[in-house]
């Protein structure tokens, strides 16, 4: 049986010298996966918080997995909210908030958030193109999906 730690998770990445945002996506991801209790969404946010205080705020793959966690954890208008502040963005940063959009039946925001990436000139890839077809089966346009 495994052993759980009576401090908080992420506080172990103070023994490190340099926390890098390597360590901080783990743990983030690791929130992620559990988010159902109340205690967890609050925990991600005192881990969101420690992201800023390590100043990885603005780390384009730390960014990603919070819009990821949030998304999980029903949490769209946070996710919306780190993405939007986002001064870079990927194709992952996209389909992260599109994703987290769409699987919380926020149609619209996911829909608008495709939009916009196709405005800013990005290619779509293979989980954007997933995401937008499942979007199109489940609204019944399946004109979207074209």
């Amino acid at each position: 049986m495994a052993q759980t730690l009576s401090i908080p998770d992420w506080s172990i990445l103070y023994c490190f010298n340099d926390s890098t945002p390597l360590l901080w996506n783990i743990v983030i991801r690791g929130y992620a996966s559990r988010c159902a209790a109340v205690t967890v969404v609050k925990e991600g946010r005192q881990v969101h918080g420690e992201v800023v205080k390590c100043g990885l705020d603005s780390d384009v793959h730390v960014q990603n997995s919070l819009i990821n966690a949030y998304g999980c954890c029903k949490r769209i208008s946070d996710a919306c909210r780190v993405f939007d502040e986002m001064s870079v963005r990927t194709v992952v940063s996209w389909n992260a908030i599109i994703t987290a959009c769409i699987e919380n039946m926020w149609f619209d925001d996911g829909m608008c958030y495709f939009l916009k990436m196709r405005d800013f000139g990005f290619e779509l890839d293979e989980t954007t193109m997933v995401v937008m077809l499942s979007t199109s089966a489940e609204l019944g346009n399946l004109s979207l999906g074209r």
